[in-house]
């Protein structure tokens, strides 16, 4: 992100998310950053010798609306087309496919490219944890019945 006061640019070493983005763009034109949204204002690690953002950076995708013969092609052609959902917690990255319940669990500082799977029994169950309550808590949050009133009849789209 270009900002005014930043002299020669700042690379900050820990994860940041795209998220962050909305929020550094908003404090930089000194808009208030409403409590809701999601991202980490980065501007206070411009010209700071900090680089305290220790967080973990969650994250899903998933093709809910392919046809059966798209899930088909892209299983023939070896592309998985199941949800996933995932967390990188420090330089540990895991990735779970809850549909079959399978697991995979990287170490960034190593291996940047995710090329080789670690077996860990430990962190991947505290990250599975971390992840199942982070999207357990999305779900209740994101149901029919906390939308406003004015959005209801809109719900079913």
């Amino acid at each position: 992100i270009f900002d005014t006061d930043i002299d020669n640019g700042r690379i900050i070493e820990k994860n940041v998310s795209a998220l962050d983005v909305f929020p550094t763009v908003l404090d930089s034109f000194n808009i208030d950053i409403p409590e809701t949204t999601d991202g980490n204002n980065l501007r206070p690690f411009y010209n700071s010798n900090s680089n305290n953002i220790e967080r973990d950076i969650f994250f899903e995708a998933g093709n809910f609306t392919c046809s059966e013969t798209q899930q088909n092609l892209r299983l023939s052609l070896g592309m998985r087309s199941e949800e996933v959902q995932g967390v990188i917690s420090g330089s540990m990255k895991f990735i779970y496919y809850p549909g079959t319940n399978n697991s995979e669990l990287y170490d960034l500082s190593i291996d940047p490219d995710e090329s080789s799977m670690i077996n860990n029994a430990a962190v991947s169950k505290t990250l599975k944890d971390k992840i199942l309550r982070k999207f357990k808590l999305k779900g209740e949050m994101s149901g029919r019945n906390n939308l406003p009133d004015r959005f209801k009849s809109y719900s079913h789209i």
